[in-house]
């Protein structure tokens, strides 16, 4: 199985206090850096705009945030794929995966 061992905190480079709209304002700026569309064919970006949207959709949810910080804090890491990892990064009701996404063509 793969493991995420980087906290999201530190994908999107806020500390583990930080507020929602912190998290929020930091995932939309790199999320901006790293758009698939300013960025076609460079896998670097899809990756790493992947990882931003996975740590948004986690962190700027109450409980997946909660669960994401009693396993990191705990010294766990995050399973990567299958049904455990489901738990973390599920988005948050009506907001779809592509959430983030479509904030940022909506910002435009």
């Amino acid at each position: 199985m793969n493991i995420i061992s980087q906290s999201l905190y530190d994908v999107i480079g806020v500390r583990s206090d930080a507020t929602h709209d912190e998290i929020e304002n930091a995932c939309f700026s790199m999320g901006e850096l790293f758009r698939p569309d300013h960025n076609p064919g460079d896998a670097y970006c899809a990756a790493r705009f992947s990882a931003i949207e996975r740590a948004y959709l986690v962190l700027c949810n109450p409980e997946t945030r909660e669960a994401h910080d009693r396993h990191v804090g705990l010294g766990a890491e995050l399973p990567a794929e299958g049904a455990e990892r489901n738990q973390f990064h599920q988005p948050r009701p009506g907001q779809g995966g592509a959430g983030l996404v479509r904030q940022l063509i909506q910002s435009l």
